[in-house]
């Protein structure tokens, strides 16, 4: 607190006489030892954007870049970039040296794993603490990452870019310290906990008041710094989620006042001291309700340091690693709960796992898109704004989508993320079509492939996706703040599907076909009016569309759409209403009718014309139907392809030369197998049978 009030008092000061609090001061280099030290450095503040512009890159500081080799090693055996567990080199300076290359993809603030001082060695599980998350002194950064003025740097550095500097933060838990063996007693805590030798390197030691760490010592029991409790065994049991170790990690007890105001002093001295933006918060489920309310909310909470820094809306996306399954949400019921009340708020928002489950189901695993329409319906309604949802993909701690699926996959899923409502969050390697969820981007670093290689290509095809899209987002503010319509959906499988993005005067559409062959938008209503133009901003997978793509009548769109394709439009004033083939009909009665077998159709068209008749938009598969000089034709709607049982299907007749078509028809399909005839056999043959056994 002493070393915050020495910073408060400089920027009163520094204010007086007209100084910017944005630079730093630098300590004398003159060797007069009378001449009184500088104030200490200050960070570098500027005021909070509006984050529903902003695009987020997440890098892993460690496994990023290396911008100085002599913080790679520490002596203790933690750095070898062979190995997947341990420090590879990756630094703050090695951060900063890369801004531009993050910034010319299109983002506009950085996100990192937290920089604080961690354990470097975990003898117990045999894993290093590279990533940041088992921290040892949370007002340090560490020694493997640089110093506070490298942070400080970065900060500056990024600001001076108009970009921002978001910070990860643990408040549930430090790095594994103590363990438990044998079987937990609640009434006896002690029992069974052990110290962990070695857990610390040499010459390391906890901060008060994280010292008071062993529960065998009375005065550290009862100072309650952390909860006596042994690894989490079940994470459906709300105990045990809310105050046994997350992975033998040593949990917090954020109930008691030290620990409350040790976290709150913490977080608060890197707002102050380097200029952090705003917080990603780690493990948010595993931490009590009240705290966060306290953390966030109280006199001397997070908000209001920032507030005095010039941060108004200092944002904290929070992480809470819960999915919901297939049209339900009880994903979006525990993210919700921790931001908290109007009476009683808690954090601003959070990273929205519901929406990327989902969207690794959709486009890497074929499932219905009208799962992911029902997802963001959901998301829509449910959230107080969902225009600060944190949006993404892949992270540091699940597989890769390109592990997964396929680079068009990975291209639907950034097109979606990159132009719906919810701030875009593009993880390390992503751009660079990664598919180890871990590895270096940096020569030198660990990789799976075991490869040594720099992986910063601003020329790579997915870094250019990525780069066109983010910065059609920010061109365009109805893609970031415009209201969100479902239009199309497929609730049968893989397919179409579409939405609208409006705001004020602008329009945008998105189409995607997430299957692998091409199909059939039939006459989607776009709530555009009649004749509105249709201009391309970006498309994947090459689309052959006319020259001048109109609405139609009551704003109706019909496309076809290539597989694995998607498809950004915007209004562009009106045109003249496309052709419509009026002469094309069918004649046969086939609406909600129940198909068992092949029916035979006919109908009418324009002589000479080809019709193509379009079984639940299947296109590779559709019927080619010549229409005679009379005008008629006739083909046969098979139904031997047709799943067993009761399935709904639709029927629709498009003229592809015209871009013409009717609107769906519903049928139903209800098939059986065929009865098996009874099996009689021969009483010769069984006798033959039973002579030959013999």
């Amino acid at each position: 607190d002493g070393n915050m009030e020495k910073n408060r008092a400089f920027k009163l000061s520094a204010l007086a006489i007209g100084l910017v609090i944005g630079l730093s001061a630098c300590g004398s280099d003159k060797s007069d030892p009378q001449e009184p030290p500088a104030p200490e450095v200050i960070g570098s503040h500027v005021p909070s954007p509006d984050w529903r512009d902003q695009i987020i890159y997440f890098l892993m500081i460690d496994r990023f870049n290396d911008g100085d080799r002599a913080n790679n090693d520490q002596g203790t055996g933690e750095y070898d970039p062979r190995s997947e567990k341990k420090f590879s080199g990756g630094d703050l300076a090695g951060v900063e040296q890369k801004i531009d290359y993050i910034q010319g993809l299109g983002a506009t603030a950085v996100w990192t794993t937290p920089p604080v001082a961690n354990q470097w060695w975990d003898p117990a599980q045999n894993y290093g603490g590279y990533h940041g998350y088992w921290a040892r002194d949370l007002q340090k950064v560490d020694e493997h990452f640089g110093d506070l003025k490298s942070y400080q740097a970065l900060a500056k550095s990024l600001h001076a870019k108009g970009m921002y500097l978001i910070q990860d933060v643990v408040v549930n838990h430090l790095g594994n310290f103590f363990t438990y063996s044998g079987t937990y007693d609640p009434a006896n805590p002690c029992q069974g906990f052990e110290l962990i030798p070695g857990a610390l390197a040499a010459g390391q030691s906890l901060p008060a008041p994280l010292a008071q760490n062993d529960c065998n010592n009375s005065s550290d029991f009862n100072a309650a710094i952390y909860h006596w409790t042994p690894a989490i065994q079940d994470h459906n049991n709300q105990t045990q989620e809310l105050t046994y170790q997350l992975s033998d990690l040593d949990d917090l007890n954020t109930s008691t006042p030290a620990v409350r105001d040790y976290l709150k002093q913490s977080y608060r001295y890197w707002i102050d001291t380097v200029g952090v933006d705003a917080f990603r918060v780690d493990t948010v489920k595993f931490v009590d309700h009240d705290f966060y309310h306290d953390f966030f909310h109280a006199n001397d909470g997070i908000l209001a340091e920032a507030e005095k820094t010039g941060r108004t809306d200092f944002l904290s996306l929070g992480e809470i690693f819960e999915a919901s399954t297939a049209y339900h949400t009880e994903g979006e019921e525990k993210l919700i709960a921790y931001l908290g009340t109007k009476e009683k708020p808690e954090l601003a928002s959070v990273l929205n796992f519901p929406l990327q489950a989902t969207m690794t189901q959709v486009f890497a695993g074929g499932k219905p898109t009208a799962e992911l329409g029902f997802r963001l319906r959901k998301m829509m309604e449910m959230y107080p704004d969902p225009y600060r949802l944190g949006n993404f993909i892949e992270n540091h701690d699940m597989a890769r989508l390109l592990s997964q699926g396929n680079p068009d996959d990975l291209k639907q899923a950034l097109f979606t993320m990159l132009t719906l409502p919810g701030i875009p969050v593009i993880y390390q390697g992503t751009e660079q079509a990664f598919t180890g969820y871990r590895d270096a981007m940096f020569a030198g670093g660990y990789r799976e492939d075991g490869q040594q290689i720099d992986s910063f290509d601003s020329q790579s095809s997915m870094y250019q996706f990525i780069q066109q899209l983010a910065q059609l987002r920010h061109d365009n503010k109805v893609l970031s703040r415009g209201d969100l319509t479902i239009l199309a959906e497929d609730k049968a499988g893989a397919g179409a599907f579409a939405y609208r993005r409006h705001l004020e005067d602008a329009e945008a559409l998105v189409i995607l076909n997430t299957a692998s062959q091409p199909v059939l938008l039939n006459q989607m209503a776009t709530g555009l009016a009649a004749g509105t133009r249709l201009k391309v901003l970006s498309q994947l997978n090459g689309y052959t569309l006319p020259l001048n793509l109109v609405t139609g009548e009551n704003g109706i769109l019909t496309l076809a759409l290539p597989a694995k394709s998607a498809l950004l439009l915007e209004s562009d004033g009106t045109g003249e209403l496309p052709p419509v083939d009026t002469s094309m009909t069918l004649t046969t009665p086939l609406a909600n009718q129940i198909l068992s077998a092949d029916l035979p159709l006919q109908g009418t068209g324009t002589p000479g014309s080809t019709i193509k008749l379009v079984v639940d938009g299947e296109l590779e598969s559709a019927t080619d139907v010549l229409v005679g000089g009379d005008g008629q034709w006739q083909s046969t709607l098979s139904v031997r392809h047709f799943a067993m049982g009761t399935q709904e299907h639709r029927l629709a007749l498009y003229n592809a030369i015209q871009g013409s078509s009717l609107a769906d028809i519903n049928f139903q399909t209800q098939l059986a197998y065929p009865d098996t005839p009874a099996l009689t056999l021969d009483d010769g043959l069984i006798e033959k049978t039973r002579a030959a056994r013999r």
